[in-house]
């Protein structure tokens, strides 16, 4: 179920990289780069099984990707509810993103964090 529901997001992630809201290069490469290193981090984060993602998930995941691209070349859906794919993908990949990197067992405090400074002392 794992396998499969990082396909969907997958295929998601590929269709919205042809129907993105700005075009060029550079918006272009950003997307590039943001996705594949959280493609690195998923990659990381579905190895607990790792006979199972070695023999199969990673083709599957890989497979997904392409079929996304696919499916985006050959539909168009309406930019409503492109916002709506886009609003899903980015807190997917916000949740995703601190199940994975950051873990549970660290103390973390929450003021520093929007503050920007990370020794803050009231919040000590």
């Amino acid at each position: 179920m794992h396998i499969v529901s990082f396909a969907v997001y997958n295929v998601l992630m590929a269709y919205l990289l042809l129907h993105r809201e700005e075009s060029g290069s550079w918006p272009l490469l950003m997307y590039f780069l943001a996705m594949s290193l959280h493609f690195v981090t998923n990659d990381f984060g579905l190895r607990h099984d790792q006979e199972l993602y070695d023999h199969m998930g990673r083709w599957v995941i890989a497979a997904a990707v392409v079929l996304g691209w696919v499916i985006g070349a050959a539909t168009t859906i309406p930019e409503l509810y492109l916002g709506f794919l886009f609003a899903f993908l980015t807190g997917a990949v916000l949740l995703n993103t601190r199940r994975e990197e950051l873990p549970e067992e660290r103390k973390s405090r929450l003021w520093p964090l929007p503050s920007g400074w990370p020794g803050m002392p009231c919040c000590s």
